[in-house]
């Protein structure tokens, strides 16, 4: 089970980098039918913590857009602490714009942009990154050596296994 130290949504890498130290570490001891399950990596952006985007819950009237707009300033700054001193520059607008009277949905769109790997981003950056999350790198090495995913596997959890 890679679970690495808590991950910074805005700075993955990190985090990703220490799953894959993990995972470096028990491929010795992997026999065939061995389950790896990586924490904090989605297979599809709709499975992202609630949290990184309620618009949803209030679409249904489920939490009121105040609330919800609350709730991700608190997380925005956050989230931002737990980014590297020479990475927390890259986040002013983000942070002044969470400081500002911009609108829940305009402010949640800024958010989103900001995390590597949502469509946000790659629209955004005119990237193909992968699903948000930590288990990136471990991602992309269990599938170049051809350990199969089961992408049935719920929540933002992947689990493989090994041949």
């Amino acid at each position: 089970y890679l679970d690495s130290f808590d991950l910074c949504w805005l700075q993955p890498e990190p985090s990703g980098e220490h799953h894959m130290k993990e995972l470096c570490c028990a491929v010795p001891f992997l026999a065939s039918g061995s389950i790896v399950l990586v924490d904090d990596s989605p297979n599809r952006q709709d499975q992202l913590p609630l949290w990184v985007d309620r618009r949803k819950l209030v679409q249904h009237g489920m939490i009121d857009e105040a609330t919800a707009r609350r709730e991700l300033v608190a997380r925005i700054s956050k989230e931002v602490s737990r980014c590297a001193a020479s990475k927390r520059s890259q986040f002013t607008s983000l942070k002044l714009a969470a400081a500002s009277d911009m609108p829940y949905e305009d402010l949640q769109q800024l958010f989103l942009q900001n995390v590597p790997g949502t469509k946000e981003f790659n629209s955004l950056h005119e990237s193909s990154e992968l699903l948000p999350g930590k288990g990136y790198l471990v991602h992309e090495y269990l599938k170049a050596v051809g350990v199969p995913e089961d992408n049935e596997c719920a929540g933002y959890q992947r689990l493989f296994v090994w041949p």
